[in-house]
């Protein structure tokens, strides 16, 4: 586990986006994550721009890959949390 007062200083405001990747990831580790990320206040699920309901799970999200383009965002204080759903291999998510 990588703690946090070794990378605080990577994530300074300095006005640029931060890509966040952890990888290798499995299906079981986006299982683990989606219902800490469905459950966060204010979280806002989109196909392609279109805010609708979040899916109950990860799976059906990932089902919706070959046609859209889902994201699941929220904001911790003042920064914006967004994840992508591009690929079960890999958990990817920005922060601005």
């Amino acid at each position: 586990m990588i703690r946090w007062d070794t990378c605080k200083e990577d994530f300074r405001w300095d006005g640029s986006l931060r890509d966040i990747y952890i990888s290798p990831a499995t299906p079981a580790d986006w299982r683990a994550l989606y219902p800490l990320l469905y459950d966060v206040p204010g979280v806002e699920y989109s196909v392609d721009g279109v805010v609708q309901a979040p899916p109950d799970s990860v799976e059906q999200t990932f089902a919706v890959r070959p046609s859209g383009s889902p994201m699941l965002r929220f904001r911790i204080d003042r920064t914006l949390i967004v994840f992508h759903f591009f690929s079960d291999e890999e958990i990817e998510c920005d922060g601005l």
